[in-house]
């Protein structure tokens, strides 16, 4: 080895590479000013609801958001704390909430294993367990575009709700679904229908995106896996139609809501038929709204 090369090897490459590790830590301290997180997301591990119930993801995220929620929230935990494990504290919550008469079907009960529970229900579920102790109201939200409302605007609203719920110390839980396009049997053309739906709890999310942006990355947890994931909300690039709601009676509209871009939460996926347009949808929410 010659002498500049030497020198190089003693004293500038160990420059370089502290040079490169300071920029990389400072593009990481701006990068984490702009996060925000649930508050005790490193004090408790995911969620699993798969002992409670193949259709418990509601209550699943409704103990996952109040166990990582801001400590003012955990005041609404006290009925869970001597139960050791999740799955017991899920059947209690379903107990306390769940088997109570459904806001939007006279005849149900909120929960039910077959069917889980719908959005309005599980909103309610939520606001009912802080009560008493002077917390910020829940309630739900459907994620779908409001009249003469673009995608941009929708992503840039649905951005601002989620973020509200964490300004409050809660994090917000999701309804996601996915939608696929079937044939109906005997020439009765296509039709665009709802596989599967479910819900997930978001951890983290950027403070603030740009007036422009067609997407922002989320942190969530899904209770199906019990995992800490990654994905993105964006614009949809793909055409697909769906209804708001179960209320819609059948109607259904072109890209009415944002593509929840999850690729690790494979939700409904096994119901999509070989050659099926599919995409999985952001359906609503339920937080501090």
């Amino acid at each position: 080895m010659n002498r500049s090369k030497r020198l190089f090897a003693k004293f500038l490459l160990p420059l370089i590479s502290v040079l490169t590790f300071q920029s990389a830590f400072a593009q990481a301290q701006v990068e984490n000013s702009n996060w925000i997180s649930a508050q005790n997301l490193n004090l408790h591990p995911a969620v699993n609801q798969r002992k409670a119930g193949s259709n418990a993801c509601g209550p699943a995220c409704l103990l996952e958001a109040y166990q990582i929620a801001s400590n003012k929230w955990q005041k609404s935990l006290k009925p869970y704390a001597a139960l050791k494990s999740n799955d017991e504290k899920i059947r209690l919550l379903i107990r306390r909430h769940g088997l109570k008469r459904s806001l939007k079907f006279s005849d149900q009960l909120r929960w039910h294993k077959y069917k889980g529970v719908n959005i309005a229900d599980l909103g309610a579920m939520a606001n009912e367990m802080r009560r008493g102790f002077s917390l910020a109201k829940l309630d739900y939200q459907v994620f779908f575009r409001k009249e003469k409302e673009d995608h941009e605007r929708l992503l840039q609203r649905i951005h601002k709700t989620l973020s509200k719920s964490f300004k409050s110390g809660f994090p917000p839980i999701v309804s996601i679904r996915r939608v696929a396009n079937r044939k109906i049997p005997r020439g009765g053309g296509r039709m665009w229908m709802t596989l599967q739906g479910h819900f997930v709890v978001i951890t983290g999310l950027p403070k603030k995106i740009a007036q422009d942006a067609d997407s922002f990355k989320v942190n969530y947890r899904d209770p199906w896996t019990g995992k800490d994931l990654t994905g993105t909300i964006r614009i949809p690039k793909e055409q697909f139609w769906a209804a708001p709601s179960i209320h819609s009676k059948g109607k259904v509209y072109k890209n009415p809501t944002l593509v929840a871009d999850f690729p690790s939460s494979r939700i409904g996926i096994r119901k999509v038929r070989k050659g099926e347009r599919h995409a999985l949808t952001l359906a609503g929410g339920v937080g501090a709204f």
